[in-house]
Order: structure tokens, then C-alpha cells, then sequence
């Protein structure tokens, strides 16, 4: 279902020289985003660069289902106690138009993805 191969391979090599990752809970998958199209960006001059991945989730109990099955994964790949020593935060810059929807749909999101993460600290 959920095809976390890059990511370990990023995070992999983080642990394996003994830094802690900052791992970011962000930007919308095509498949959740309520405004998909466009969502490849372009990075050529003039080119749109706020498309689909930088809106908010059309289901956020699916949001916080795959923050919750990231948080899993990487429980179980690296253990609980690795895992609560690392950074995370929700979203980067939503102050700016790396998020396209409102402040209220922001702290949506912030509340379903938290309550992904600690669903698991809490083996809820």
C-alpha cells in the first residue's frame, strides 16, 4: 500500500552516521490533495509553482491514516526509541504559499497529522 523506499534511503543513511532527522510531515501526495491538477510544478521562469501538493488533504482522516503509517514504518525499521528522538514538524513555511489553503484548513491539518503521530506513541 505504501512504497516507503526513498525516504529509508534518506533516513537510513542519517542514522546509520548517528544524526537525527528533521522529518517533515508535508506536502499534499497527489492522491489526497483536493485541487491535484496541476501538480507537477515547474521551476522555469514564470512557471507555477504552488500546484497540487501544496493543498490541503479533500480527506483528513486519510491524512492522519498515512502520517500515522509513516510513523509506523519508521517505528518499526529504527525502534520507538530512535523514533522519539527526532524532530517533526507539520508542514514548512505554511505562512507563505507552500500552502495554499486557509489558516483554519492549516491547523486542520496540524491537529490530524498530530494526532497521527501520537496515535502511535499512545499504541492507540
Amino acid at each position: 500500500m505504501y512504497n516507503w523506499t526513498i525516504v529509508d534511503s534518506i533516513v537510513d543513511t542519517y542514522v546509520e552516521r548517528g544524526m537525527k532527522p528533521l522529518m517533515e510531515i508535508g506536502f499534499m501526495p497527489k492522491d489526497l490533495s483536493s485541487k491535484p491538477e496541476p501538480y507537477e510544478h515547474t521551476w522555469s521562469t514564470g512557471g507555477n509553482l504552488w500546484t497540487g501538493w501544496t493543498y490541503p488533504p479533500k480527506d483528513y482522516n486519510k491524512w492522519r491514516e498515512l502520517v500515522y503509517q509513516g510513523v509506523k514504518h519508521s517505528t518499526e525499521r529504527y525502534g520507538k526509541k530512535e523514533v522519539a528522538t527526532w524532530l517533526w514538524e507539520v508542514w514548512n513555511e505554511p505562512d507563505i504559499p507552500n500552502w495554499s489553503g486557509t489558516f483554519e484548513e492549516y491547523c486542520k491539518l496540524y491537529d490530524y497529522a498530530v494526532d497521527g503521530l501520537k496515535r502511535l506513541a499512545l499504541n492507540v
